[in-house]
């Protein structure tokens, strides 16, 4: 984990619950002898995008938070591995999307192709990592995983929680507690696995006695959709079949003080709660640290039993390789749930992505560590006036049933200052957009994505990346020549969630964060930190932005993507690369922590770190300053302007052969119409002239 947070340091933080809560550490000075501090600390990896959310802005606050436990019991050893597995590979992955070096970017795309992880993985991978905050506690309980032993000391952290309990001096005296405590109390955690093993199972709320008379929760339609998702995706192997799913009490068995029920449910169903006051185990612990608000125990905590043996043989472990390919000879208990947590990461909140506008891709909309351009620069494309109609296809993910999804779209000017291109409108400002007159939609579509039980509909083919393709037409016939249009896709998931089954308790409806985020607009919860859960029912993807073309600017074909000066390298587009070919399967299969592994050392099986091969490519040379090109240099019209040119290329090589540099600062040029055109003419309209024109050559009056 510490070379995890060295190589990536805008993308993950590592500390200590010592270090951040002021916790003890557990054990003596005999145990964890590789820590500075007699004991054992308990290590949290964060994963969040500072450069694209700094801290406490509101996209920062806005992030849905996940939160991935492994060894609660720390005899049980497949949680661990997994969870620091999953992080190597999402890190792996966003810092290649990222990576701004052509040669180090084709060098980790082979890397991780290597491994089996195509194009659309390594996209999808790092728009997870870019768009969510994962909390990674991979030794919940540090000191029986040192020890290889189910208790912290003498007590069970997995009984150490204040619910459903008949003594509240019994809780809060594990060190594994109390962390677990902190973190929920410092964030909004929406969906968390806790691993655990002794059987095979996937298992959710409820999970205690006083329910155990066979009543459901209030969420137990989305805990089965999710827990179902779950089970599929991960699949099976020769010695295992799927996982089973369902609610714990009739899965597993129910406990009293058990992690699961409590983050569910300690912050509404209060008459199962009460503040802890335990003895001096440990310190003391005061009892407002086990006071909630309303807003911080509302979790899908899902309880993943990875295998019957609490330490698997090494051969069923499986591999890192290949690890999505449903195919794959290495699926096992490791990789499996590599795929449920990624999944997890995924289905946290609904998204839409545009992919294309007729045959032109688009490049990826959120990509790691970007300070993101404004709306309208960010992706452009140029349209011919003599196009009325344009075909553009989009895709939705982060759930399960597509209720509705569309095209909405108008001149940005009626846009502005209304909607906002990287973060999500309120249900309030969304409604009022779509009742404005000159703001127009397609026709409404439904379908399901790629983690519904009946597979993903509209199908797109090998082309896309999986999941639902829609495609709908924007009438462009009520436009003209100059206006920049914007467009957005806007997708309605997983209503079917606010229902409820035949018998459940207590009668309230659904209660949690996960459901409310996608089904309730009137849902809004803070933590103490300043994070937020907002309600909505529409998700909004980021905006394409359609350049209708007066005659000078009329594209040689029907649509031409337009790269602004500023925005960072455009990354393969999803749409006409295809797949990275995987190699054959050669690396050793995943081994189980040895007992006195500690903690925070690189789990056993880890991919190669990425090398970035040696800088062959000669050295640049500035051009000698006589050579530099003046406009009167260039084959000019009688009044000296410099000619459009329909070859752009051909025109770049000319100056490249003639001039060294390839563009200039021009006064004027004579437009495509055979008009001359000057400064004046680009500064009218900076924001569709400027892009256009500087990707003809010359750069026009230094204004773009």
């Amino acid at each position: 984990m510490k070379e995890l947070a060295d190589k990536y340091p805008d993308l993950v933080t590592l500390k200590s619950s010592q270090e951040m809560y002021g916790l003890p550490t557990a054990g003596n000075s005999n145990d964890c002898p590789f820590e500075a501090e007699s004991g054992c600390k308990n290590w949290i990896l964060t994963i969040e995008d500072s450069v694209s959310h700094p801290t406490g802005s509101g996209s920062y606050k806005e992030l849905p938070e996940i939160l991935l436990s492994g060894a609660l019991h720390g005899d049980e050893r497949v949680g661990p591995t997994v969870v620091v597995e999953t992080a190597v590979l999402m890190l792996d992955s966003a810092n290649c999307e990222a990576e701004r070096d052509e040669s180090r970017r084709q060098s980790c795309m082979s890397d991780l192709g290597n491994r089996g992880i195509d194009d659309f993985e390594r996209q999808w991978l790092a728009f997870c990592v870019a768009s969510r905050r994962i909390i990674v506690l991979p030794t919940a309980n540090a000191l029986g995983y040192f020890r290889g032993q189910r208790m912290e000391g003498n007590y069970d952290p997995n009984r150490d929680f204040p619910f459903d309990l008949r003594d509240y001096s019994t809780c809060m005296r594990t060190v594994a507690g109390r962390t677990i405590n902190e973190i929920f109390r410092d964030h909004l955690i929406q969906l968390s696995f806790t691993y655990h093993a002794g059987m095979e199972s996937i298992a959710y709320e409820w999970g205690n006695p006083t329910y155990y008379d066979g009543s459901k929760s209030p969420d137990d339609v989305a805990q089965n959709e999710i827990s179902r998702g779950f089970s599929d995706f991960g699949g099976s192997f020769q010695t295992s079949p799927v996982y089973k799913y369902g609610d714990m009490n009739a899965l597993v068995y129910p406990v009293r003080g058990g992690m699961e029920d409590w983050a569910y449910a300690a912050s509404w169903d209060t008459s199962l709660t009460k503040p802890c006051t335990p003895s001096s185990v440990n310190g003391q612990y005061a009892p407002e640290k086990t006071t909630y608000g309303p807003s911080t125990l509302r979790a899908f905590n899902i309880l993943v039993e990875t295998s019957d043996r609490k330490t698997p043989n090494w051969n069923t472990l499986g591999t890192t390789e290949d690890v999505f390919n449903p195919q794959s000879q290495g699926n096992g208990h490791i990789s499996r749930n590599i795929k449920l947590a990624t999944m997890m990461v995924d289905v946290v909140q609904p998204y839409t992505r545009l992919l294309a506008v007729e045959d032109a891709a688009l490049p990826n909309d959120i990509v790691p560590e970007r300070v993101h351009l404004s709306c309208v620069e960010n992706d452009a494309v140029n349209v011919s006036q003599e196009k009325k109609v344009v075909q553009i296809k989009w895709t939705v993910g982060g759930g399960f049933s597509v209720d509705e999804t569309s095209l909405v779209y108008g001149k940005w000017t009626d846009f502005a200052g209304k909607i906002k291109c990287f973060s999500q409108p309120t249900q309030e400002r969304l409604n009022t957009l779509l009742a404005t007159e000159t703001i127009k939609q397609t026709s409404t579509q439904t379908g399901r994505t790629r983690w519904h039980q009946d597979g993903a509909t509209p199908i797109g083919g090998s082309d896309f990346p999986p999941g639902p393709i829609f495609s709908a037409a924007v009438d462009l016939n009520d436009f003209e020549g100059g206006d920049t249009i914007a467009v957005f896709a806007v997708a309605k998931l997983d209503q079917s969630w606010k229902e409820q089954p035949n018998s459940f308790a207590p009668n309230v409806p659904p209660q949690s964060h996960v459901v409310n985020a996608r089904t309730n607009p009137d849902w809004y919860h803070t933590s103490e930190s300043g994070m937020i859960v907002q309600g909505r029912q529409h998700w909004v993807s980021v905006p394409v932005t359609l350049v209708i073309a007066d005659d000078d600017e009329a594209p040689s074909t029907p649509t031409e993507p337009i790269s602004p000066v500023t925005s960072a390298p455009v990354t393969s587009a999803p749409v006409t690369s295809p797949p990275v070919t995987s190699s054959p399967v050669t690396s050793s299969p995943v081994t189980s922590p040895p007992v006195t592994s500690p903690p925070v050392t690189s789990p056993p099986v880890t991919s190669p770190p990425v090398t970035s091969p040696p800088v062959t490519s000669p050295p640049v040379t500035s051009p000698p300053v006589t050579s530099a090109p003046t406009p009167s240099q260039f084959p000019s019209t009688p009044n000296g302007c410099v000619p459009f040119s329909e070859d752009t290329e051909s025109f770049r090589e000319f100056l490249r052969q003639k001039f060294v540099v390839p563009c200039i600062n021009s006064k004027c040029f004579t437009g495509r119409s055979g008009r001359e055109r000057d400064c004046d003419w680009v500064n009218e309209s900076k924001s569709k002239r400027c892009p256009y024109h500087n990707m003809k050559c010359p750069v026009t009056c230094g204004a773009c």
